[in-house]
Formats: C-alpha cells, sequence, structure tokens
C-alpha cells in the first residue's frame, strides 16, 4: 500500500474488483497450489489491506516492510512446504498456466530455481518465479545485500552453482507492460480487463492479441518501457 509511484495501488479497482482479490481469483485457477498467503507488511499503511485480506477469509502473514526475504522464512517456517512460488501484487493479470508450468519445470528437471524471467519472453506482468525450500534455506544462510533482501530471488539468480530452468513463451513480449506500478499502468490494465473475454479466466496471449490488434490501448504507459534491458525487470529498486 505504500508505493511512491502509486500509493494503495493492491487495492485499486480492476475489472470490479481490488487488485488483489482479482490477482488471488485468478490464481485460484492454478492446479500445481495448495495454499497462497499474502505476504504484507507491518507497516501501519498496510493495516487497510490487512483488515480487508482478513474480511475476504484471504491467509496473510505481516513482517518486515524492508527485508521482504525474512516474510519468506517466517513463512516457510510456519507451513513447511516442497516448493514456494513467488508472485508480486503488481501483477494482477497473473497467467495460472504459466504458475503451473513454471512449477512443473521445477519438479521435473529437478531444478533449484525455475521461472520466466531469464530472459523474460512474457509481457511484463506476467512473472513467475519458484524455487525449493531448501534454496531458501541456503539464501537466509548467506551474506544478504539490501536488494537480495528486498528482491528475495537475487543470489538465486546469480549464483553459477544454482540449476536454473527458465520458461519461454515463443516469442518476444516482453516490451508489453501490464504490471501495475504507476498511474499510466492502471490506464492500461484497467481497459485491458474492460476488453477481455473474461477478467477471472483469460492467458497472456490473450494480452498478447489485444496489444497487436488494438495497440491504442497501450499508450499511456508505453513511455515506461525500457526496451532493450528487459532483465533488469525483476530486480530494479522499487521506489518507496
Amino acid at each position: 500500500m505504500g508505493s511512491a509511484r502509486l500509493p494503495g495501488k493492491v487495492l485499486m479497482p480492476i475489472g470490479g474488483l481490488p487488485a488483489i482479490d482479482l490477482l488471488l481469483k485468478r490464481l485460484g485457477n492454478a492446479k500445481t497450489l495448495d495454499e497462497v498467503i499474502v505476504a504484507t507488511s507491518l507497516s501501519k499503511k498496510d493495516d487497510i489491506l490487512s483488515h480487508h485480506l482478513k474480511d475476504q477469509g484471504i491467509s496473510f502473514f505481516r513482517g518486515d516492510e524492508n527485508d521482504v526475504l525474512s516474510r519468506f522464512v517466517e513463512i516457510n517456517s510456519l507451513t513447511q512446504p516442497d516448493v514456494i512460488v513467488r508472485l508480486t501484487g503488481d501483477c494482477p493479470f497473473v497467467d495460472p498456466t504459466v504458475v503451473d508450468s513454471v512449477v512443473k519445470n521445477l519438479t521435473a528437471q529437478a531444478a533449484d530455481y525455475s521461472s520466466n524471467v531469464e530472459p523474460p519472453t512474457f509481457p511484463h506482468g506476467f512473472d513467475v518465479e519458484a524455487f525449493t525450500c531448501e534454496m531458501l534455506e541456503w539464501t537466509q544462510h548467506h551474506s544478504q545485500p539490501e536488494r537480495a533482501m528486498e528482491h528475495v530471488t537475487t543470489l538465486m539468480r546469480h549464483t553459477s552453482t544454482i540449476k536454473r530452468v527458465n520458461l519461454t513463451s515463443g516469442g518476444e513480449y516482453s516490451h508489453i507492460r501490464v504490471t501495475l506500478d504507476n498511474p499510466e499502468d492502471l490506464i492500461v490494465i484497467q481497459d485491458i480487463a474492460s476488453r477481455v473475454s473474461n477478467v477471472f479466466d483469460f492467458g497472456w496471449n490473450e494480452v498478447v492479441e489485444l496489444y497487436e490488434s488494438n495497440p491504442e490501448l497501450f499508450i499511456a504507459n508505453s513511455a515506461l518501457i525500457v526496451r532493450g534491458q528487459p532483465n533488469k525487470r525483476p530486480d530494479t529498486p522499487r521506489q518507496r
């Protein structure tokens, strides 16, 4: 809720629902997930989000605002899962089929870390990461610079001994921006939500089709796209 560029963004209305509710309803179609927990912060600004989640019966955990890694570590200790999937609250259009594919890649190839961002080929806003609990524990016990504490998977992605696998889209669509980080993004996302066949059940490919058939829908946030530098997306320091 404390975003400097778009305060309160996770409760912004999209398709008739707060952004976080839309994300979670779409995520409910993922077949590989047994439990979903919103890892928010203890900041006063997130009180309203926590109250909302409680009212909706959604599981959540509150931890350190800046040390996001510690939230994952504490949730891991409480729930003891086999695999952890990291999604971000600024991706309300999360595609459950992409989530399932990333998780299946992790388990089928006995990898430590699996994603669709190395390099990113899906539209920006469909990013998914999955990793083993052992990998999280390994990360916890290594010295963490500030960026790694905030972005959780930095060490996993930049250590050569880690076995990583990547899911590709079959094309290059990372220049299409449907992440919720700025007022301009909200305009684009709300327009997309009004055009898709079913806001609760559409895939990333439908966004690509909209981009190709109605490019004017994506003009509002086009200046925010950093072309030629897609690998900077997951680890760009967040502005507060």
